[in-house]
């Protein structure tokens, strides 16, 4: 999993660990968020657009869709959306979410436990990191 935080255009928090199981891809996307969620709150941030790149996701978070297999996850993810001030949860390519893709291919392929929550970039980022890209 990974995300990375940005406000006004300068990273402010990166985030990457393993995901161990999941039951599908898409439960992976939720546990992902849940999980950014829950750090970008311990950080102190209360107003936050979440951008996933994942359509799917996004569709059941904004849907009153029932989907049985991912109730408890959603579930989750908007109960801690009421946790802020103000938040969104959209979707973006994954074209223009580089960097927090290659945090979660780093996590997963760098097995990181403990996780990574950091105001820096990992070292092994540091080529994605320097670039002004979009997430």
């Amino acid at each position: 999993m990974g995300f990375v935080v940005m406000n006004a255009g300068i990273t402010t928090l990166y985030g990457a660990k393993e995901l161990t199981s999941a039951t599908s891809p898409l439960h992976a996307e939720a546990e992902s968020l849940i999980w950014a969620m829950q750090e970008v709150l311990k950080a102190g941030t209360r107003r936050i657009r979440f951008e996933l790149d994942c359509e799917q996701l996004v569709n059941l978070i904004h849907k009153e869709e029932d989907w049985p297999s991912m109730a408890a996850e959603i579930d989750e993810i908007k109960a801690l959306s009421l946790a802020f001030l103000e938040t969104s949860i959209t979707y973006i390519p994954r074209s223009l979410n580089i960097r927090a893709d290659c945090l979660a291919k780093g996590g997963r392929s760098r097995a990181i436990n403990p996780p990574y929550v950091d105001c820096s970039a990992p070292s092994w980022l540091a080529n994605y990191a320097g670039q002004n890209r979009a997430i």
